[in-house]
């Protein structure tokens, strides 16, 4: 599971928040320099108040829009939801409004909204509200998933409603290199039977071409397990092939996708921490690069934190197709991960500041829980689906951490449908390359219930459909 440094993140905030541009809550230059704000010449009739009241605003005539922007004084609302004049029915809703929040939906027409504020921890008071009507950009968009080899090679074909929204998988947790260069296999036991890992990573391949033929296959390589008892730690291991026997592990993976026919190379690697490390990492990928042939992509998957002076460079960036943005695992004051403000806006916020090219990012977006006290256990959104609601994204629950120690239930924090809509349709917006998913089987196969299907539609809208 890919997870972010607290520490480091925790670190990240305070520098940013000492930048005016950077703590300034607009709306992304893409979606205010294409779409007429439709909120503009309006007006709140009531903007505060506390658990119970609502909100309303008046546009000033009848608008169609299938965006908000909302945001408030502080960080006081916990759960709302949003009506079109005098409707009964919400077409909006969440849990956070915080500085900036964007949401989106079916096109409604209004000449009003209620802003409905169920719980909050304390009074609040909105600030802004901003409506457009997106329909560009959706075209070509992607949507990139992880799916573990092994949940690949089994998959059942409940599961190709899901795979069919998909435009690359992203295969990983078999394939990695050791010290010299060499490529290792993990093995695997299915039904009581020793498969080798060669075998089942072919295999896989094989069923997600059979359930998308048109998708795109990228392998991961990994250099996190010890396969040749070398005792190197990760970072060791990372330096030592990709430095002196740099030759040697492009020769493998060159082999090895002319031997699949995958059609990309990933990096998982978490983290360099010297700068030693990044120095050889990054000159790594710029001649694995320069090695690899027409069509190939080379992506790796990236956290904010990395992307900074003498570390991950835009420079050093550069050389990516693709960069998987690690944007999950980050928690809030409330103990949330993946919230909308924090993961979503502010980090997409902060890549253009430091330059990154966002037609290049894929967004991520956890199909996973991780409870509010930052357990080491990460709950699949597949396996309580039917309890969520639309609009919330909390569900308390027991589990068992990795360690095997049961705890008694807890808050965990998941992005459930109309969250996953919604920050797919700001990365849309926003003009970002596409989203990518961790991972694809903890999704609900329910095309109802399935985050992937909400991905789709609001991939759908931007396209005018």
């Amino acid at each position: 599971m890919k997870t972010l440094k607290r520490v480091l993140n925790a670190m990240l905030i305070p520098v940013l928040c000492l930048l005016p541009v950077a703590c300034s809550d607009k709306t992304p230059d893409p979606i205010s320099d294409r779409y007429e704000d439709l909120a503009a010449d309006g007006r709140f009739e009531v903007k505060k108040g506390g658990a119970g009241d609502e909100a309303v605003y008046d546009f000033g005539k009848t608008v169609r829009f299938n965006a908000l922007r909302l945001s408030e004084q502080k960080s006081a609302i916990t759960k709302f939801e949003v009506f079109a004049d005098d409707a009964t029915t919400p077409f909006w809703g969440g849990d956070f409004v915080d500085g900036y929040r964007y949401g989106s939906f079916e096109a409604v027409s209004a000449s009003k909204i209620r802003i409905k504020v169920y719980q909050c921890e304390d009074n609040w008071k909105l600030t802004s509200v901003e409506a457009y009507y997106a329909d560009q950009g959706g075209a070509s968009f992607e949507v990139m998933s992880y799916v573990t080899v092994d949940s690949a090679y089994r998959l059942e074909d409940k599961w190709k409603a899901n795979a069919a929204v998909m435009d690359e998988f992203n295969v990983i947790g078999n394939l990695y290199f050791d010290r010299n260069g060499a490529l290792h296999y993990q093995d695997y036991l299915f039904d009581g039977k020793s498969v080798d890992g060669k075998t089942v990573l072919k295999g896989a391949i094989a069923k997600l071409k059979s359930f998308n033929p048109e998708a795109r296959i990228t392998l991961t390589v990994l250099g996190n397990r010890d396969f040749t008892s070398d005792g190197l730690t990760v970072e060791e291991r990372h330096n030592e092939a990709m430095g002196d026997h740099a030759d040697t592990l492009t020769k493998n993976l060159l082999a090895l996708l002319q031997e699949t026919g995958a059609t990309g190379i990933s990096f998982d690697y978490e983290y360099p921490h010297k700068l030693k490390s990044f120095r050889i990492f990054a000159e790594y990928l710029e001649s694995l690069d320069a090695a690899l042939p027409e069509g190939v992509m080379l992506s790796a998957a990236v956290s904010l934190w990395c992307i900074r002076p003498l570390h991950l460079t835009v420079k050093r960036l550069s050389v990516l197709d693709r960069i998987e943005l690690m944007a999950y695992d980050m928690f809030d004051d409330r103990g949330n991960h993946a919230t909308f403000y924090d993961t979503c806006y502010e980090t997409v916020k902060e890549l253009g500041r430091r330059g990154v090219d966002l037609s290049k990012v894929r967004l991520g977006l956890p199909f996973y829980s991780r409870p509010v006290n930052h357990d080491e256990f990460w709950g699949s959104y597949g396996n309580i689906a039917e309890q969520l609601p639309r609009f919330d994204n909390t569900i308390r629950e027991a589990y068992e951490t990795i360690n095997g120690v049961q705890k008694p239930a807890t808050d965990q924090y998941y992005n459930g449908r109309q969250m996953i809509y919604d920050k797919t349709a700001f990365a849309v917006d926003a003009g970002l390359r596409g989203v990518m998913i961790w991972h694809f089987v903890c999704d609900s196969s329910d095309p109802s219930l399935a985050l992937t299907s909400q991905i789709a539609a609001a991939i759908e809208a931007r396209q005018g459909k």
